[in-house]
């Protein structure tokens, strides 16, 4: 495998925004939510990291082919989520467990307020709706941030690592079906 050494492994950054996702207004008008589709929470794997990656590999070649690239296409970030959710924290289960205790205390009649709690940060709310808060693993890597009506994941070191070499295995599969292509026609 290709490695690309300029490139540091991800830490925490954010991808993806859940436009009008609520799990606030959920879990108090449904008891509940379902986590957003392709938002990383701790998973089993069904296969093995080398059958992800040989799916990956072909995927690039694919799209190096028809001249595409990976943002294009659906498969490439159920691939990335099938080998990152392996390392991810639970966060369906943080995300539950903390807003049930931020509800909670905003319950008790306190419209406007910041608090903090073990596993979250920085919450606001102003009369008495949460506009921000931030949520945490147990090891203290912000996972996830909520900002009103959308909710962003942020990514641990270890799940950054993790994207990083399905990137590299990508990248690498991709460059070379591209070359391959080219050199075809010139």
């Amino acid at each position: 495998m290709k490695v690309y050494p300029d490139l540091e492994p991800i830490g925490p950054i954010t991808f993806i925004g859940y436009d009008k996702f609520d799990p606030f207004k959920d879990i108090t008008q449904t008891g509940g939510f379902k986590i957003p589709e392709l938002m990383q929470t701790k998973t089993e794997p069904a296969r093995s990291d080398d059958e992800i990656s040989k799916d990956m590999e072909k995927l690039a070649k694919e799209h190096a082919r028809a001249v595409i690239f990976q943002i294009d296409d659906k498969r490439f970030a159920k691939l990335i989520d099938e080998y990152v959710s392996s390392v991810s924290p639970d966060r369906e289960s943080i995300l539950k467990s903390q807003i049930g205790e931020i509800l909670e205390r905003v319950k008790n009649d306190m419209p406007d307020m910041v608090i903090d709690g073990d596993m979250y940060n920085n919450v606001l709310i102003q009369n008495g709706v949460v506009e921000n808060a931030d949520f945490y693993d147990e090891n203290g890597e912000l996972i996830m941030n909520y900002n009103g009506d959308k909710l962003y994941q942020s990514y641990t070191k270890a799940e950054g690592t993790r994207l990083q070499e399905m990137l590299n295995v990508y990248n690498e599969a991709y460059d070379n079906a591209a070359y391959e292509r080219f050199t075809k026609i010139a």
